[in-house]
C-alpha cells in the first residue's frame, strides 16, 4: 500500500512538473568561430499525461543564419529511442519535419536511471513563431519503434515547452542579428 501511495505521488508530481508555465530561461552566448549570436533554450516538457512519454521541446538560433533555426527534441523516458522524424500540427496545418544529418545523442539523467534521447530538427524562423501564437500545436515524435503523440497547447491548456519558446523568439528579438 506504501509503494502504491509513493509511485501514485511520483505520477502526479511528473504531470505538475509537466503541465506548469515556469521553465528556464534562453541562453545567449557570441560564437568565438563565426562572431554570431547563439540563443537556444532548453527543452521543457510539453502537456503529459499518466501513463504517456513526455516529450520536451527547445530551440536553438545563430544570428548568422538570421531566418532559421532548430527545434530540439527530446524523449524522456528509461531508454534509449532513436527519433526518426517529427510532425508538426499548428492549428490544423501538419507539416513534416526532416532531422538534422546527426543522430539521436543519448544523455542519462544525474542521479537517475532515465535518459533523454535527443534531436536536432532544422526549420524557418517563422514556424517557431507560428509555435508561439498558435492556439493548437501537437508533435508527433516518429521513433524506430512507432510515434509518440504530445500537444504543447491544446486550447486553454498549455504547457512548459509553450512559454519557453515565448521566452526563445524574446531573447532572439533582443538584440541585433549580426
Amino acid at each position: 500500500m506504501v509503494m502504491k501511495r509513493m509511485v501514485l505521488l511520483a505520477a502526479v508530481a511528473a504531470l505538475a512538473a509537466c503541465a506548469t508555465t515556469s521553465g528556464g530561461d534562453a541562453t545567449e552566448h557570441r560564437s568565438g568561430f563565426s562572431g554570431g549570436r547563439i540563443v537556444s533554450i532548453a527543452p521543457h516538457g510539453s502537456i503529459c499525461s499518466l501513463g504517456a512519454s513526455c516529450a520536451g521541446l527547445g530551440a536553438t538560433w545563430d544570428s548568422t543564419r538570421p531566418d532559421r533555426a532548430q527545434l530540439v527534441i527530446m524523449l524522456m523516458e528509461g531508454r534509449y529511442r532513436s527519433i526518426t522524424g517529427l510532425d508538426l500540427n499548428v492549428d490544423g496545418r501538419i507539416t513534416r519535419v526532416e532531422p538534422s544529418s546527426l543522430p539521436t545523442s543519448l544523455e542519462r539523467i544525474p542521479g537517475s536511471a532515465a535518459v533523454q534521447s535527443i534531436r536536432h530538427f532544422p526549420v524557418a524562423l517563422a514556424t517557431v513563431r507560428e509555435l508561439g501564437v498558435a492556439k493548437r500545436v501537437w508533435l508527433r515524435v516518429h521513433t524506430l519503434d512507432g510515434y509518440i503523440e504530445t500537444a504543447i497547447i491544446d486550447g486553454p491548456q498549455d504547457s512548459k515547452a509553450y512559454h519557453a519558446i515565448g521566452r526563445f523568439l524574446a531573447q532572439v528579438d533582443a538584440g541585433p542579428a549580426r
